[in-house]
């Protein structure tokens, strides 16, 4: 096993803590389904409603915050250089980090999967896997996505000569993602930059036109996602290269503009 990944693991989902969160989510879907036990048709709906909820929560907001903050909280308990020094490749730092501070976060979030494809199974829906599929992607888009801005942050700080801040980092990340969501959404800005067609690839339900091909959206979106996640991590491998003092050859770039 990955030893970073077996220490974030050790750390983040220790016995005690999986017990703590697994008490938590046995009070919050209990109390879902009894509140919803008359309904017709059956606690299950709520609970899987209840279960996105949790995902959101969990595997979005929680993991992004976790693995954002893995090489935060090492440079705050002053670990971070003695990594540097070990014999650990940068892409097992990398992904070690990433699934091993949010490990905890999974497992909580995956419940939520768990529920949300229950349901979907239940009522035949058409695409539940895509559906599903499309919300881990975006979860491990949204990781890979904060670790890279976090090494960003973290060599920032050291070009500057100040001690890097998880609020400052994970804070300008939010407030990033927030006003790229407000610019990106206006109608201006979509045909200025040729995205005409971002909210039919967001929000359509039926089928999508690429370059003169019709897909389903539902296959579009979480393949495009995925693909989008794995470019994030790529990123934050080439970060991380930068971090351990090694060369990156310029083809990542070039590849992903391609």
């Amino acid at each position: 096993m990955n030893p970073e990944f077996q220490r974030n693991l050790w750390l983040e989902a220790s016995p005690r803590r999986i017990a703590w969160a697994a008490v938590v989510l046995i009070l919050i879907y209990g109390a879902t389904a009894l509140v919803a036990r008359e309904s017709a048709g059956g606690p299950l709906p709520a609970m899987a409603g209840v279960g996105a909820f949790v995902f959101i929560i969990c595997g979005v907001l929680w993991g992004s915050r976790a693995a954002g903050g893995a090489v935060l909280g090492e440079i705050a308990d002053r670990t971070w250089d003695f990594q540097r020094l070990s014999a650990l490749t940068p892409w097992s730092m990398t992904w070690g980090k990433m699934l091993g501070a949010s490990s905890l976060a999974w497992m909580c979030a995956l419940t939520g999967v768990v529920l949300m494809a229950g349901l979907m199974l239940v009522q035949g829906q058409p695409g539940a896997l895509w559906m599903l599929g499309f919300l881990i992607a975006l979860a491990l888009f949204l990781q890979a996505v904060s670790l890279a801005v976090a090494l960003i942050g973290v060599r920032k700080a050291r070009a500057e000569g100040r001690v890097v801040r998880a609020g400052g980092v994970l804070g300008g990340l939010i407030l990033g993602v927030f006003l790229l969501m407000v610019v990106a959404g206006s109608a201006g800005f979509q045909r200025g930059a040729g995205l005409s067609g971002l909210s039919s690839f967001l929000y359509a339900r039926g089928d999508i036109g690429w370059w003169g091909q019709i897909f389903p959206a539902t296959g579009f979106r979480t393949i495009a996602t995925l693909a989008l996640a794995g470019w994030a991590l790529a990123g934050a491998w080439r970060l991380m290269r930068l971090e351990l003092q090694m060369k990156n050859l310029p083809v990542i770039w070039p590849a992903f503009l391609i």
